[in-house]
Order: structure tokens, then sequence, then C-alpha cells
């Protein structure tokens, strides 16, 4: 499974899913920001391994979907463009010769 789909998932266990109601716009507008949240990251830290350190661990532990979660304002959307989070930022490397 791709790692921003299990960081969408990580962000989406620490609510209360089943109150929403599915199909409620509570939680459709709850899912579309744990997707927008996760995709900024994707696209920030996610490129080829071989010249750059993946700080997967960190994208995927609890306490940063902790940090990312406390973005999610319940009653309105956002724009989520550039604004990643700061996993490592130590990440670029020389690639293997």
């Amino acid at each position: 499974m791709h790692p921003a789909a299990l960081q969408t998932m990580n962000l989406l266990a620490g609510f209360d899913v089943a109150s929403w109601g599915e199909g409620s716009a509570g939680y459709y507008h709850h899912i579309v920001e744990a997707v927008k949240i996760a995709f900024v990251d994707r696209d920030e830290w996610l490129s080829d391994p071989g010249f750059v350190d993946i700080p997967l661990q960190k994208l995927l532990s609890n306490d940063y979907a902790d940090e990312r979660r406390a973005l999610i304002d319940p009653p309105r959307a956002t724009d989520r463009r550039g604004r990643a989070g700061p996993a490592l930022r130590s990440r670029c490397r020389p690639p293997a010769s």
C-alpha cells in the first residue's frame, strides 16, 4: 500500500469516524482534509530513495499523525499547498556509486 494511503488512514484513526455518519458532510470533509495532508507530505518527502533519505518511519508514526491531525479544522476546508510537515530536514544525500 502506498505511504500516502497509510498516512491518511493513520490520520483518520484519531477520529471517531462512525460518529460522523456515513456519507455526511463531516465524513467527507475529514477524509478530504486527511488526504490533502498526506498528499502534501507525499509531494515533499517521497521521491527516489537512491537520492533522498525518506523519513518513512516518522511520516507513518502516531506522534506525527497527531501533529498533522491538529491541522484538520472541522468547520472549514483549508488550502494545504506548500504546507508539508517538518518530518526531517537533512534528507538529501549524494547518489550511491
